[in-house]
């Protein structure tokens, strides 16, 4: 399977990217780039997406509706701990947790509390992201090049046969 072939039955996202920025990780050792989305049939769905760690640490790259944060926090009342996050990152790197929350963070959505956190509701990054989604905003980030802190999945050339060939698309030579 080539990277832009399309699995039956696998429902594919259109989200554009609205706005990139770089946030400090928790330990603010490191700083992380995430991306803030939309779905481009339905403009009011936001999304949030890791994108890359200037340092060490695994997450994963998957689009997160804001929507699916809301349902996860609906539970929590006042402020909470990042366990209220656990069911949304279920069988990924725990570090996709907590990056997360640093994202969301720096974006203004979450804000510090005593015991943890709490949701915010920030008005300049909503009239930000408005006016970027009304210019039907799709920017590009930098490509990814598989380095420290990137979940990688393989994607191998296939022959005609469909047999694998080679090494996977934009591995390193160690791949």
């Amino acid at each position: 399977m080539t990277n832009t072939e399309v699995v039956p039955g696998v429902e594919v996202l259109d989200i554009r990217t609205a706005r990139i920025s770089t946030a400090p990780s928790l330990s603010e050792l490191s700083q992380l780039e995430y991306h803030l989305g939309y779905l481009a049939t339905s403009k009011d769905r936001i999304y949030i997406r890791l994108w890359k760690n200037s340092g060490n640490g695994k997450f994963n790259t998957d689009w997160l509706a804001l929507a699916d944060i809301e349902k996860a926090l609906a539970k929590a009342e006042g402020s909470f701990t990042a366990e209220a996050f656990a069911p949304l990152f279920q069988g990924r790197s725990v570090n996709t947790r907590y990056f997360t929350i640093a994202c969301l963070l720096h974006a203004g959505l979450l804000a510090r509390a005593e015991e943890g956190y709490v949701r915010n509701t920030p008005a300049e990054l909503w009239q930000e992201l408005q006016a970027a989604i009304d210019g039907s905003a799709n920017l590009l980030p930098a490509s990814m090049v598989q380095s420290a802190g990137h979940i990688v999945v393989p994607v191998f050339k296939t022959t005609k046969s469909g047999k694998k060939a080679g090494r996977p698309v934009g591995s390193g030579a160690n791949a």
